[in-house]
């Protein structure tokens, strides 16, 4: 689960940003429950209205900085504010179960929907070579003067 503040551009604003969410955690401590906080305060539309949860992922899925923050962390705790180059965030682990090699009549529907994804991008890839060969894009750099 997260919530996600995004930085912006001003160091004025990303200390406003890491305000918001270092009281964010604060009141986390203090007992607010985790989803209704993501649904009110997250900024991750993805997310928001799941009040912050998340599909399962492996840790080769989970950016670097995720990843660094959830290993000390138990099943149903929470991470301090961890900074990515998407914002600020606020990580809760549901749960660590152990890889294990996938088992086609347990793991059926996480197969096909691999295979889709795979096909899927397999089509993308070739639609988009065709259409290089088809089209022509003539990329300039336009210096404008104020």
């Amino acid at each position: 689960m997260t919530i996600a503040r995004p930085t912006v551009a001003s160091a004025a604003d990303t200390a406003r940003a890491r305000f918001v969410v270092d009281s964010l955690y604060e009141e986390l401590l203090g007992g607010v429950d985790f989803k209704e906080t993501a649904k009110l305060h997250s900024q991750d539309d993805a997310t928001r209205a799941t009040g912050g949860e998340m599909e399962a992922m492996t840790v080769d899925q989970l950016r670097p900085e995720f990843v660094t923050a959830l290993q000390n962390v138990e099943e149903g705790e929470i991470t301090p504010p961890v900074m990515s180059e998407l914002g600020f965030h606020i990580l809760r682990l549901l749960e660590r179960t152990p890889g294990r090699p996938l088992d086609i009549k347990e793991d059926f529907d996480i197969i096909r929907n691999m295979s889709r994804q795979e096909k899927t991008s397999r089509m993308v890839q070739d639609w988009v070579e065709e259409l290089k060969k088809k089209v022509y894009v003539d990329i300039r750099d336009i210096n404008i003067i104020n």
